[in-house]
């Protein structure tokens, strides 16, 4: 079969850990991507190197059926039109969820049904043939960034002003939801999105316990001055008005 083949590429798709396919193997095992191999076959092109890169973002064009496909039954029985496949490349596989070769994407609802392999592997060729690759930015500088905003906001609200705090942390999350995307529409750049939105949405909670424990220990530090020379009333109403 290999010598009679016009090539040979890695089919398999790389675990992720919440199962969704993100991602796929520039070449693994000696080989390139199934992908890269068949767009060389069908166009002498070959993808720029990997780079060091274990593996690429996938550049997907929509959800599932965003490629369109007919049934292998219809395609037999003259129900495809004449010269329906003329002029396309045609991907040939499983699409049905019993043959165990369909996952979920980033496009993944509950309401639909996953995404064949044979369709993850056409986004990605489609990528290829456009030149669109998609490569992550340095994570170092985006968690550097989500760490100074986070530790603004919670410096504002131990400052005593939550509103402001509030502001600033919802025009921080919406400011890096549209970063995110713009980077990656426009510059097929792929930047954190979940980690540093957790840690924006963690900046509020730890400035409030900051502020709690501080007061308390500030209530305390009026308490143990002025216990023993003034009224517990007055110790109480410095405590509440220092």
């Amino acid at each position: 079969i290999a010598e009679a083949s016009a090539g040979l590429g890695f089919i398999n798709l790389p675990d992720e850990r919440d199962s969704r396919i993100r991602r796929y193997a520039a070449e693994a095992a000696g080989l390139p991507s199934f992908a890269a191999a068949l767009a060389k076959v069908y166009a002498g092109f070959r993808p720029p190197e990997s780079e060091g890169e274990p593996l690429r973002v996938i550049a997907y064009l929509g959800g599932p059926g965003t490629f369109p496909s007919r049934s292998l039954g219809d395609t037999l029985t003259g129900k495809v039109p004449k010269g329906f496949f003329t002029g396309k490349i045609v991907l040939v596989g499983a699409t049905f969820a019993s043959g165990h070769d369909v996952y979920p994407t980033p496009f993944h609802r509950t309401d639909q049904a996953d995404m064949a392999g044979v369709e993850i592997h056409a986004n990605i060729l489609a990528g290829i043939l456009s030149g669109r690759i998609v490569r992550p930015d340095p994570p170092l500088l985006q968690w550097l960034m989500a760490g100074l905003v986070a530790f603004l906001i919670t410096w504002v609200i131990c400052a005593g002003w939550p509103v402001w705090a509030s502001g600033l942390w919802l025009m921080a999350t919406l400011a890096w939801a549209g970063w995110s995307l713009l980077r990656f529409s426009t510059a097929d750049r792929a930047a954190l999105f979940v980690g540093p939105l957790l840690v924006l949405s963690l900046a509020p909670a730890a400035g409030l316990v900051w502020s709690y424990f501080s007061e308390r220990e500030r209530r305390r530090a009026i308490r143990n001055l002025f216990a023993h020379y003034l009224d517990p009333k007055v110790v109480s109403w410095l405590e509440r008005h220092p």
